[in-house]
């Protein structure tokens, strides 16, 4: 989980196809920026910058998860004009995680993912799994150069490891320059490789969570599956993930600049959370037993995103819209605008309000009835719900010195998760089977740049 500053210039770890959405239009306010300097003899020609972005970050829901980030980012310039760029995210997550079943009248008690242990939700409260801990350290970096003034390649790559979690990924995008670098088309692609190897093993979809400790086979350690807790299929799955995007950036006069993108990705192979379930329950409401969850193994992801941006009464005034559907049924809808305000030649604020919804997807279910035949594909992932959230919040920025700025960004996050439709049985009547999610989303960041030219002889 990556929670990143929509107003930082860093762009969030990952090396994909939505990475480079950002880039035709930070590459034309680079164009302008420097054409803008060199008309005022600011830069002389060969000078070398060196940017850094640093932050830390702290989000946390209440009574659920918690997540603490620390990032930093160096970008530079090399004397022949080429640009390079590299991050590193490092989070720690804890607290605990919807696991997809339903509150009951009794104790309900669940089989931690590894197996041995368990851990209980007092009736009447949303199941959480209380045993999640997780860490991740992500590293993503990339190379650019140009061909004449028009034409503009970056190559990049990415590295993520958490304790059950590997993905390496690469990209290549292309920028085109026109109409006197105020056009820009860009396309960019990428893929990414991603090993899953969650507690415990690769659940067999729709099987029944076991007790604690209840193990498979005979624990002679004549075999892998010997160690699995039962209804385990295997240690480890993996999936590809490729993503292309097209868009065009325009300058429209002194004040506006807008970006239009497209772009399409797929995903093959292992979509499943191993760590969610589904309640199986009778007609009146009781609970039977616990199924692991199962997703079908591709996925087909299309979005339209646009943005404007205008220098508005002394400040910048941003909006954008982005409409998403994918093949799993889901579409989604998200506005997102703010304005900075320069309060003064060294302070600045900026207030921002986003706001999401999407559609459910079309396996998204909230039980299994077990009167019912077992469905291809099934999930109680809240996340896959139909969803209304919005974002609300502002960032306090002060120029500390020449080319250095502190900043301060405080969110506060709520997100409504729509019950399915369908009579609730009796037993469940009463209870809050889709409770909302509450977060608040804290970060420091400190950036600077500066001119290195007399430092570096590349």
């Amino acid at each position: 989980m990556v929670v990143t500053d929509p107003d930082a210039r860093a762009l969030p770890a990952g090396g994909s196809a939505g990475e480079a959405a950002g880039r035709p239009l930070r590459n034309n306010i680079r164009g302008a920026l420097a054409m803008a300097c060199a008309a005022l003899g600011v830069a002389g020609q060969g000078a070398r910058a060196l940017e850094i972005d640093s932050a830390f970050l702290y989000y946390g829901e209440p009574d659920r998860v918690k997540v603490a980030e620390a990032v930093a980012e160096m970008r530079g310039t090399t004397a022949a004009e080429h640009t390079w760029r590299l991050k590193g995210v490092f989070d720690a997550l804890t607290g605990a995680s919807a696991n997809g079943a339903l509150p009951s009248h009794q104790v309900q008690t669940f089989t931690s993912p590894s197996g041995g242990t368990a851990y209980r939700t007092r009736a009447g409260e949303t199941p959480l799994d209380t045993t999640f801990r997780d860490q991740r350290f992500a590293v993503d970096g990339s190379y650019g150069l140009s061909q004449g003034r028009w034409n503009h390649w970056s190559f990049g790559g990415s590295f993520s490891l958490e304790s059950d979690y590997l993905a390496t990924g690469l990209d290549l995008s292309y920028t085109r320059d026109f109409n006197q670098r105020n056009t820009a088309l860009a396309v960019a692609i990428s893929g990414s490789f991603e090993h899953s190897s969650p507690q415990g093993g690769i659940p067999v979809p729709f099987a029944t969570m076991p007790p604690a400790s209840e193990r498979r086979g005979d624990d002679d350690d004549e075999g892998d599956d010997d160690s699995l807790p039962a209804g385990r299929r295997g240690e480890s799955d993996h999936k590809w993930v490729s993503d292309l995007l097209l868009g065009v950036t325009q300058v429209l006069d002194r004040s506006t600049i807008v970006q239009l993108n497209y772009s399409v990705g797929s995903s093959n192979g292992y979509l499943n959370d191993p760590y969610k379930l589904l309640s199986r329950i009778d007609d009146a409401g009781t609970t039977l037993d616990y199924r692991y969850e199962n997703r079908p193994d591709q996925r087909l992801r299309q979005n339209v995103f646009g943005q404007v941006r205008r220098h508005f009464l002394g400040g910048v005034l941003s909006g954008s819209y982005r409409y998403y559907w994918d093949d799993w049924g889901i579409t989604a809808h998200t506005v997102d605008s703010a304005y900075r305000w320069n309060v003064s030649d060294t302070f600045y604020l900026r207030p921002r309000f986003r706001f999401h919804h999407q559609s459910a997807a079309d396996f998204y279910r909230r039980e299994l009835l077990a009167a019912d035949p077992m469905p291809e594909f099934a999930s109680a992932d809240y996340r896959l719900g139909e969803i209304s959230a919005y974002t609300t919040g502002a960032k306090l920025g002060l120029r500390v010195a020449d080319a250095q700025e502190v900043a301060l960004r405080v969110e506060y996050y709520h997100q409504g998760v729509a019950t399915p439709s369908g009579e609730v049985p009796a037993a469940l009547q009463g209870f809050d089977l889709t409770p909302a999610v509450n977060a608040w989303i804290v970060q420091v960041s400190y950036n600077a740049s500066f001119d290195v030219g007399p430092l570096l002889p590349w």
